[in-house]
């Protein structure tokens, strides 16, 4: 899994009577940004105060990834942070959902409204391995020391109100550029409440 899967994963909220993603408005761009860092990591881009820097075109193992790598070489001249972030497409957070769904992580049904829109609800979800990514994050806070600088970057994009990161976990301890991750203030909006869903079973993803 990707860092955005494992994302999405922490981002999906189960409950008695429906299943629901929080703050699913917002979320498209920390997985915008979790690509970035795992393109980052990977050795592939560098990302500075000014712009992102591709490094070495050659894909990486994910297609997605890949891809994104390949829009980035493309892209002239070459796009800063902030202008990257604010061309996330509205329907990112639909496209990972259907990774999850390929790896059978999550079951989806999908169904168009009165407006001809797709709709997208999520039936279940993989418990034990949400737990897991729980425990795992939770373990790392708690020691106060990261397994992989994909952990770190992974909670600081998740930042999870109930996980104060310690002051001894180093931001910016990336091997590929010293100045990723960038602050998580900057990149990612606050949480903000999910809206109510106009049917208590449902949580409808739009495309």
């Amino acid at each position: 899994m990707t860092t955005g899967d494992e994302l999405l994963l922490l981002a999906i909220v189960p409950g008695r009577q429906r299943i629901r993603i929080r703050s699913e408005d917002r979320l498209r761009y920390a997985l915008r940004t979790s690509e970035l860092a795992d393109l980052c990591l990977a050795g592939r881009i560098a990302v500075g105060r000014r712009q992102i820097e591709v490094l070495d075109t050659r894909p990486v193992e994910d297609r997605r990834l890949s891809s994104v790598l390949q829009g980035l070489g493309a892209a002239a001249p070459p796009p800063g942070l902030k202008d990257w972030l604010r061309r996330t497409p509205r329907s990112l957070t639909v496209e990972y959902l259907s990774r999850l769904e390929d790896q059978k992580v999550v079951r989806v049904r999908r169904w168009r409204d009165s407006s001809g829109r797709t709709r997208n609800d999520i039936l279940s979800v993989d418990l034990p391995r949400r737990q897991a990514l729980l425990t795992r994050l939770d373990t790392m806070v708690r020691s106060g020391s990261a397994r992989s600088t994909a952990d770190l970057t992974l909670a600081l994009l998740a930042r999870p109100r109930a996980w104060p990161l310690p002051p001894t976990l180093d931001c910016a301890a990336s091997p590929t550029a010293a100045e990723w991750p960038p602050s998580p203030q900057r990149t990612v909006p606050p949480p903000q409440p999910p809206e109510r869903s106009r049917s208590p079973t449902r949580n409808s993803l739009r495309h």
